[in-house]
């Protein structure tokens, strides 16, 4: 009796979507996650920083193998730049890392090591005196400006009038016709001392 052997099931091709049965490839990853974005501006600023994690890797690294050395090997490029500029390249590499992760490309985090800088604190921001002499002086402007930017430089503060001045009250009475008023609680007259007589209510 013979034994007919059945076809074993063959291997199935790799998705060139995923890539072969070790992980997504990670050229095939950066381009589907460039795909994926809306904002032309944003996708322009990540090609740069994904182009240098491509070349860091190889275009056939598979993503699931991405490390935090690798990841540091990519920002070491921009070490010396501006933070503005390390903090636009790593928030690349956080994306397209967050991006790995729900697509089940990517268990770990290789940017886990990596920090924002803090931008550096800007001087003192007030205009320089030359610049607003310039201005001031610049016969480009009209002459009404020119004068009302002036006085708004130049103007001082008018000094506040003590209340004390205003609250104080003094009472005085009368006295005989000639004689010098003295001060007495019950008045209600106020400010500084009235002539003799003159003052009903004294």
């Amino acid at each position: 009796m013979s034994v007919v052997a059945f076809p074993a099931h063959p291997t199935p091709p790799a998705d060139p979507a995923t890539g072969p049965a070790t992980g997504s490839p990670i050229a095939a990853a950066v381009e589907r996650f460039l795909e994926s974005m809306q904002a032309a501006t944003t996708r322009t600023s990540y090609t740069e920083t994904l182009a240098r994690l491509t070349a860091v890797a190889g275009l056939d690294y598979p993503v699931a193998a991405l490390t935090p050395e690798q990841y540091a090997a990519v920002m070491e490029r921009w070490t010396t730049a501006a933070a503005a500029t390390w903090n636009r390249h790593l928030s690349a590499l956080v994306s397209f890392t967050t991006w790995a992760q729900r697509q089940d490309l990517l268990a770990t985090n290789p940017a886990r090591r990596l920090e924002r800088r803090k931008p550096a604190r800007r001087g003192d921001r007030a205009i320089p005196a030359a610049r607003l002499d310039k201005l001031f002086t610049n016969p480009a402007h009209a002459l009404r400006e020119r004068v009302l930017w002036s006085s708004c430089m130049t103007r001082r503060p008018a000094p506040r009038r003590s209340s004390a001045s205003t609250s104080r009250t003094s009472t005085w009475s009368s006295a005989a016709p000639g004689s010098s008023p003295r001060a007495a609680p019950s008045s209600t007259c106020t400010g500084p001392p009235p002539p003799p007589g003159c003052c009903p209510a004294c």
